[in-house]
Formats: structure tokens, C-alpha cells, sequence
């Protein structure tokens, strides 16, 4: 398929195996624009089992990579959903990999090279629907506006994030029951991995500056634990204290009390 300026697709699906060529004033001149209710999926079925496009893409739609490997060699801007399969990756082959929309799934996203960052101003989430581990292949950065989403559904059972790189942190942490599940006190989850494999002596820097709970019983909170290698979170569940029979009893004596003495007052 030859592109020789822009490509707009918003609405149905289109489908990708192999390679996309913009010829106009040479390879990658181009530009995709995924937009509105528009999916590229991308199946991996070329060269290396890898799908490539070397035109700017704009995504403001859907990005599924259900097989192999889908690698962008010219610039792109997402605010819009990309997922990744299990055993499928997701490259960009840019200074730095910049999302504004949703990266989602248990597969790869991978950057250029180890000295470049997925700089996530959107939201990242291993699992959807399901509890996943998601990998990133390089650094990664979570800024103010960021947000880092996790499913907790069992002490063994918790969406995981997986960096092969340095990770800097900033922006929500936020946490979700998945089907019902709540902690109790002291329960902890390693949430987080990372390492640039480099003799040094941490890989982090910064801290999640939210952390937000939903879908939990009330009196459930959560704290993070900041390790060299890894982020841990730790589970705090108050008892709620039930109020006796008996106060409620006088309480309500109290109150009936109250209530004649102004009723004998009013004759």
C-alpha cells in the first residue's frame, strides 16, 4: 500500500502484515491519521514476523498488535488506545516513545535503544478486564499528568509491570479490585520491577506522587515501599468497629426521654 500524503482512516478496521511505504518525497513521507473509531491491527505476518510502517502516525483511535511485532520507524503521537497481545511488541522507533492516550496489555512495548524512555503522560495498564504483565524494553518515565493503573485480584494474582531500564517516577498510582478482591493488613504486592543491567547501585528515581484506591471496602488503603529493583505495595485494611446493641439502646432510650419531656411541656 503506497501512501502519498496523508492517510486518514476513522471508523471500521484496517488491517496490516507487512510493510507501509509513504512515497511521496521519499520513504516516510507520509502520515497515517487513525482517528475516531478507527482500529490498525496489525498481525505480523511480514518479514521477521514484524509489521512496519515508515510514515508519522497519528493515533487517536485503536492500535491492536495481535501477533508478532509492530514497529513505527518515523515519528508518532497517540492519544488514543494501543494494545499488545501476550508475546507481541510494540516499537517505536523514536528519540523517546511519548503517550498521551492508553498503552494496555501483556505484551512488549520496546523504545529505540537503552537510552531512550517511554514518557507516559496517559495512562499505562497491564490489564484490562484481566490481570496481565506488561514489559517495557527501556526506561520509563511517569509524569505529573501520568497514571499508572493496577488490578489487584489475590496475594498471587495482580497485574505487574516489568521494565528492562531505569524508571522515573511522578504522577497516580492507582489501584483496583479486580472481582471483589480486598487485602487484609500487612498483604503486599511487588508491582514493579526494574533494571537497567548496569553495576549501579538503584534504577528509580522519584516517587508515585498519588496513590488512589477504587473498588475496595471501606477501611482499605494502600502504601508503596520503594526498593533498588523494585516497588512493593503494602496493604492496610481498619477494622470498622460495630456499634453494641446496647448503645443503641440507650441511645434510643435518650432519645424517647427527650421526646416526652418536650411533649409534657408542650400540654
Amino acid at each position: 500500500m503506497r501512501n502519498e500524503a496523508a492517510l486518514a482512516w476513522n471508523g471500521g478496521q484496517l488491517l496490516f502484515n507487512n510493510t507501509f511505504n509513504g512515497q511521496s518525497g521519499g520513504a516516510g513521507s507520509g502520515t497515517i491519521d487513525n482517528t475516531g473509531t478507527g482500529t490498525f491491527i496489525a498481525s505480523g505476518d511480514g518479514a521477521n514476523n514484524t509489521t512496519t510502517v515508515d510514515d508519522a502516525f497519528n493515533n487517536i483511535g485503536t492500535i491492536d498488535v495481535n501477533s508478532g511485532r509492530l514497529q513505527l520507524n518515523s515519528s508518532f503521537t497517540n492519544q488514543g488506545i494501543v494494545k499488545v497481545d501476550v508475546g507481541t511488541t510494540f516499537q517505536v522507533q523514536n528519540s523517546n516513545f511519548n503517550n498521551q492516550g492508553t498503552l494496555e496489555g501483556n505484551g512488549t512495548y520496546q523504545t529505540l535503544n537503552a537510552s531512550t524512555a517511554l514518557v507516559n503522560s496517559g495512562t499505562l495498564s497491564p490489564g484490562v478486564g484481566d490481570i496481565c504483565t506488561l514489559t517495557i524494553a527501556g526506561d520509563y518515565t511517569l509524569t505529573s499528568t501520568g497514571i499508572f493503573n493496577v488490578q489487584l485480584g489475590s496475594l498471587t494474582n495482580f497485574d505487574q509491570l516489568n521494565v528492562l531500564g531505569d524508571i522515573n517516577l511522578a504522577g497516580t498510582l492507582k489501584i483496583e479490585s479486580f472481582g471483589g478482591y480486598n487485602p487484609f493488613s500487612g498483604d503486599s504486592f511487588t508491582i514493579t520491577t526494574f533494571d537497567d543491567g548496569m553495576a549501579d547501585i538503584s534504577d528509580i528515581n522519584g516517587l508515585f506522587s498519588n496513590i488512589v484506591a477504587t473498588g475496595f471496602e471501606a477501611g482499605v488503603s494502600f502504601t508503596a515501599s520503594y526498593f533498588d529493583h523494585s516497588i512493593v505495595l503494602n496493604a492496610n485494611r481498619a477494622s470498622v468497629v460495630p456499634v453494641p446493641a446496647a448503645v443503641w439502646l440507650f441511645g434510643s432510650g435518650i432519645i424517647g426521654l427527650l421526646g416526652n419531656s418536650r411533649h409534657k411541656r408542650a400540654n
